[in-house]
């Protein structure tokens, strides 16, 4: 017969408090250099970055950033695809003025200090 150990209750002040950060310290570091890069140099290190990383062939667009690229992409696709892209936009729309109105302030006290959102 095998016997479970019984779980005891501990109080707050018997809790270790750990913090760790979430994010690997060479992970941030690699990743403020490039936000930084960025900021520096805008289009032209996003472009390499993207292309370093196998997100984008060299050469291809980018991203279609100026509003004559924006209509000739939208006018290239057809009216049904139009009217469905139409409405995946209302629906998201929709949901988030719902999440909004749903979404409270809370705050929870923990042990050295406060939790919340």
């Amino acid at each position: 017969v095998t016997t479970m150990a019984a779980l005891r209750r501990l109080a707050a002040a018997d809790v270790p408090s750990v913090r760790r950060d979430p994010v690997d310290p060479s992970a941030r570091v690699a990743a403020e250099k490039i936000v930084e890069e960025v900021r520096l140099e805008g289009e032209a290190a996003v472009r390499r970055y993207a292309e370093k990383f196998g997100e984008l062939q060299p050469g291809a667009e980018l991203v279609y950033t100026r509003e004559a690229e924006l209509k000739s992409a939208w006018e290239r696709v057809s009216d049904e695809q139009r009217a469905l892209l139409k409405r995946t936009k209302e629906r998201i729309e929709y949901f988030a003025r719902a999440q909004l109105t749903a979404a409270k302030e809370v705050t929870v006290p923990i042990q050295g200090g406060e939790a919340g959102h």
